[in-house]
């Protein structure tokens, strides 16, 4: 059975160096789903914060980084990257509280998978919960309870230009994202990886969901799984993962 490895992209990461600290080797042939002793929440929350509408547009302006910056005013604080990131202790007693008493996702039994072959000769394709899209394909959406479960297709030839977000959280900086898709989706980091050898191919298909999900039944259940189904037919050896 050919193994599938899933590269984990640190996360936040706010340079273009797209630097991969760590690997987490895992068979989709022989993972089932869903995972079993996995652990997940089927209850939406009984509360939730209204997001602000989805963008569908990428947004490079001055005006468009200072509204988000605005948001976060006297909640953030730098970060190593030269970005910012929510501080825990600023937030309400209720935020806070439920940030630290949700109930992480958490499979005990996920397989270790080793690399069948070099990288330098793997086919490797890019899996995002970043919420991104191609322009003019269905956005994501912030009225499903617990989050929007589906994915989207990206093909390889989409360029920057091409590709839009319309994440529905507004608890992370997006600006870093306006300014450089690399930097969540290194589809030009990629090429380049290929073009001096390191990797040896890339997929011709490229898949986004989105984060900041409250319920994950949907992607254990249904959208994880048929995904992982079209990278097995697409040949697909090694899948880095990248975060918002």
């Amino acid at each position: 059975m050919t193994p599938v490895a899933m590269v984990v992209l640190p996360t936040p990461l706010r340079t273009p160096a797209m630097t991969m600290v760590a690997a987490i080797q895992i068979s989709l042939l022989q993972m089932p789903w869903p995972v079993s002793g996995a652990h997940y929440n089927r209850r939406p929350a009984k509360t939730q914060m209204t997001p602000a509408a989805p963008c569908t547009a990428r947004l490079t302006s001055d005006r468009s980084e200072h509204t988000f910056r605005s948001i976060w005013k006297g909640y953030i604080v730098p970060s190593r990257y030269g970005e910012v990131m929510p501080k825990l202790e600023v937030l309400s007693e209720i935020q806070r509280k439920s940030m630290l008493m949700w109930p992480c996702v958490d499979h005990d039994d996920t397989p270790w998978t080793p690399m069948a072959k070099p990288l330098s000769e793997s086919k490797v394709a890019l899996v995002t919960t970043a919420g991104l899209h191609v322009r003019g394909d269905k956005p994501f959406i912030a009225t499903q309870k617990g989050g929007d479960t589906s994915f989207r297709v990206i093909p390889r030839s989409a360029g920057v230009n091409d590709i839009v977000q319309s994440h529905t959280s507004i608890g992370f900086d997006h600006t870093g994202i306006y300014r450089d898709l690399n930097v969540t989706f290194p589809i030009d980091r990629l090429k380049e990886l290929v073009d001096d050898g390191k990797i040896g191919s890339l997929s011709d298909n490229y898949y986004s969901f989105m984060g900041a999900l409250r319920d994950v039944t949907g992607i254990v259940e249904e959208s994880g799984p048929e995904v992982a189904r079209r990278l097995k037919d697409e040949g697909v050896e090694v899948v880095l993962l990248t975060p918002t």
